[in-house]
């Protein structure tokens, strides 16, 4: 990939393999060597916690909750990483001492090697930017995001600027027509980047399935999962601000329950994320450690609180229909509950990726109890939606710039004859190494559509 792009876009310039020597590998294995399980976290060099960054992909595939320990299983793997990081290191150092650039791209400001680069540019006062496919499942190939940082700076950055410039700013219909396709392809769950199952047929029951006496309003409470988060502490990308309400889920739901033993009158479901249990698009199964927190807490509930696991496949959509109020911790469902009018109850706290749930932002845990019965009794609210759909659209369309016109990759929602010229593509890159990339690399535009917005993003 480095050499066709090279070729094709007349790129010139080095690898990263080039600055790395015999010596640099040596001094690589001996860092490898010296690190053990109980000191690993606390290995840095120049003052960039390299031990913890390596850590990134290992806890987004295993799902760890605590990254104090590491077991047998995982060490190998662990080290393999940490070797990545180290390599990077080393070549940058090289590379910047002997040409700095002025700027730095990345794709994506997460993954560990990059978060090297970000470290070692933050040293030197170098900007660091990074790109990514857009938000969109059904054109996220054909779209862009550039960025300061890494996720969670692109995030706040676009929450504030929404809610100063654009939360008011009606919509096109054009911009409607493809927020409201992305929303019927989140519900219909077609995506390879979906976690929730698409609704199921109009015969379900919700009241039926779980038991649930017909006279009590409905509370379902939407938990996340924590592995993205972890991860993101160990590059440096979460800085906590202002301390939430609930220091963690656990402590939010063990007031929930105990709030919920004194009201008969209404009925709890409590939602686990399902990417804590294993999501459709992995090709592994794990359950998370945060999972095996959360079944010791939910093991023994009062009669009117039920959990809803994945096992059930029951879908976020089946739930909605009879629902009287949801809660949220930091669930980005609450943005698509939001867009049918439905009321999501949130707390303060630095993990919010919307603006436009309910947001109790006060510091009295029994208040944000209160807020439940004030929302029970307003269920349903058309403004709501016109907010939820302001900020898709401003999620989706203006916080990306659109390359359609030079990008011709497709990896969701393939028609047959989409899918009958990605095998012909498979079996062409077989035979010439490299044949379908270099096709779409001098099929690209030779004027882009969005050039204005590039060209001043860039100056």
């Amino acid at each position: 990939n480095a050499s066709i792009i090279k070729k094709n876009f007349d790129f010139d310039g080095p690898l990263l393999d080039d600055y790395i020597d015999q010596n640099v590998f040596k001094k690589i294995e001996k860092y490898l060597q010296k690190v053990t399980k109980n000191d690993y976290m606390f290995f840095n060099l120049d003052g960039i916690n390299l031990g913890s960054i390596a850590l990134y992909e290992l806890s987004l595939r295993h799902k760890l909750s605590k990254v104090k320990t590491l077991n047998e299983k995982i060490w190998p793997e662990y080290l393999a990483s940490l070797e990545s990081v180290l390599k990077t290191f080393f070549a940058l150092k090289v590379a910047f001492k002997s040409n700095k650039p002025d700027r730095i791209l990345a794709y994506n400001g997460l993954y560990s090697v990059n978060t090297v680069c970000r470290e070692l540019a933050k040293i030197e006062n170098i900007p660091f930017y990074y790109l990514h496919a857009g938000l969109n499942q059904r054109n996220r190939l054909q779209s862009l995001i550039v960025a300061k940082g890494h996720t969670f700076q692109f995030y706040r950055s676009i929450i504030k600027k929404w809610l100063k410039d654009y939360s008011d700013i009606p919509v096109t219909k054009e911009q409607l027509k493809l927020t409201t396709d992305n929303f019927l392809d989140i519900i219909n769950g077609g995506s390879w980047l979906s976690y929730s199952k698409s609704s199921s047929n109009a015969a379900f029951d919700l009241k039926d399935f779980f038991n649930i006496p017909t006279d009590k309003k409905i509370i379902t409470v939407l938990l996340s999962s924590l592995d993205e988060k972890i991860a993101a502490e160990a590059v440096g990308a979460y800085i906590p601000g202002e301390p939430p309400l609930f220091k963690s889920q656990i402590e939010w739901l063990k007031v929930l329950i105990k709030f919920m033993k004194t009201r008969d009158d209404l009925f709890m479901i409590i939602r686990p994320h399902p990417r804590e249990y294993g999501a459709a698009r992995e090709k592994v199964e794990v359950v998370s450690e945060h999972a095996d927190q959360l079944k010791q807490l939910l093991e023994d509930l009062p009669n009117n609180i039920v959990v809803n696991l994945p096992e059930h496949n029951i879908s976020i959509y089946d739930i909605m229909e009879e629902t009287n109020l949801f809660l949220s911790a930091f669930s980005t469902a609450a943005r698509e509950l939001t867009m049918f009018g439905l009321p999501v109850l949130t707390y303060k706290n630095e993990d919010i990726l919307e603006p436009v749930s309910i947001i109790y932002d006060g510091n009295s845990q029994s208040e944000f109890l209160e807020q439940i019965d004030k929302y029970l009794d307003l269920p349903f609210n058309v403004e709501r939606i016109r907010r939820g759909f302001r900020w898709r659209v401003f999620e989706l369309i203006h916080s990306h710039i659109d390359i359609s016109e030079s990008i011709f990759l497709k990896d969701d929602y393939l028609s047959i004859r989409d899918k009958i010229y990605k095998g012909i593509d498979k079996v062409s890159n077989l035979i010439i190494k490299g044949s379908s990339q270099t096709r779409d690399c001098k099929r690209r535009a030779k004027n882009l559509v969005e050039i204005k917005k590039i060209n001043e993003l860039i100056e």
